[in-house]
């Protein structure tokens, strides 16, 4: 079982100059709300990071359809994909 948890600093987030909606998805606005992400495969600990964009994460799953692999590509990192799911 997969357990995907994140937590946005909501004080972090009233500060930005912008109204960042969470059906963004336009960059920079969509990597500009960070938060802790944490990704949990049969109850361990596969992926855990501070300040991850979590909107672009959260998009990604969205538009996944679950019978195909899943690669997560963060556009603030060359070491991609970042989080992939591999169907064996």
């Amino acid at each position: 079982m997969i357990k995907i948890y994140w937590k946005i600093d909501l004080d972090e987030y009233l500060k930005l100059d912008k109204k960042i909606d969470y059906m963004s998805e336009q960059y920079p606005d969509m990597i500009d709300v960070t938060g802790d992400l944490t990704i949990e495969i049969n109850n361990e600990t596969f992926f855990m990071e501070p300040y991850f964009p979590v909107i672009e994460f959260i998009r990604t799953l969205e538009k996944w359809d679950k019978i195909n692999n899943m690669a997560y590509n963060c556009i603030e990192t060359e070491d991609n994909p970042l989080i992939s799911f591999i169907k064996a």
